[in-house]
């Protein structure tokens, strides 16, 4: 990704915005499956294709103060209702600084393209809670008891994310692995 489109002080959400693009998002405008009507009446197949995210009319130049302008008719046979987008959605073209969210239906495509065509973004990272109660896969959802475990499954240049705790475990290392914090707090403490 460019530098460019990294976050900074005047750009918070391009890099959010890229990243639902390779996580199978939509432009909220998106006009290639045809225009989405604003009472969401075919918001399955136009538009985004994500029914939670209103029809948007393209935000470019229509937004004062992270507030939609209006003034944009509906498409040809899609009834009276008026456009109301979401000026604050990561996939829209609004302001930089007015986009800081996703929808639950957009949550979900990205996580559903998680663990589809892009598992391997995860598949490679083996994790580790020494709290779960089965056996694991060192899948987030099914995590390792050990590090151990990640250690066998993991191969050369792979990441392991434990959980925070201690894992009562002597260790030998015998290929090159990241070792990172899963949460965002705590230690991970590893030995007696």
């Amino acid at each position: 990704m460019n530098n460019d489109c990294a976050e900074t002080a005047s750009n918070l959400s391009s890099f959010a915005h890229e990243l639902g693009h390779y996580l199978d998002l939509y432009h909220t405008h998106e006009t290639s499956f045809g225009m989405e009507c604003p009472d969401g009446s075919n918001c399955a197949t136009t538009g985004d294709r994500v029914c939670d995210t209103p029809a948007d009319p393209d935000l470019t130049n229509r937004v004062t103060g992270c507030t939609y302008n209006g003034g944009v008719s509906p498409p040809a046979g899609c009834g009276n209702t008026v456009y109301a987008p979401q000026v604050a959605n990561m996939m829209s073209y609004a302001p930089k600084n007015c986009r800081n969210m996703f929808t639950t239906g957009q949550i979900n495509r990205m996580l559903a393209t998680m663990t589809g065509s892009r598992k391997n973004l995860h598949t490679l990272t083996k994790y580790v809670d020494r709290n779960w109660p089965g056996a694991g896969s060192g899948s987030p959802e099914q995590p390792f008891r050990t590090i151990a475990a990640a250690l066998g499954a993991a191969a050369p240049g792979q990441v392991i994310f434990a959980n925070a705790g201690t894992y009562p475990e002597n260790l030998t290392v015998t290929q090159q692995i990241q070792l990172r914090l899963w949460s965002n707090a705590g230690v991970v403490v590893i030995g007696q």
